[in-house]
């Protein structure tokens, strides 16, 4: 079996939660935001999937 690339990217995208983006925050806007629309990966049930785009 090998590397499971969802898992990996799963992985990237609990990390984005916490990033921090080195900038001041805006009086009005607050915090810079990040958003992750889609994942996608995989494509077939049955193997393990060795691609994931976010």
């Amino acid at each position: 079996m090998g590397v499971n690339a969802v898992y990996k990217a799963a992985q990237a995208i609990g990390k984005l939660e916490d990033f921090d983006f080195n900038v001041p925050h805006n009086k009005i806007l607050g915090k810079p935001t990040l958003n992750v629309g889609t994942v996608q990966g995989g494509l077939n049930i049955n193997s393990v999937p060795d691609l994931a785009e976010v």
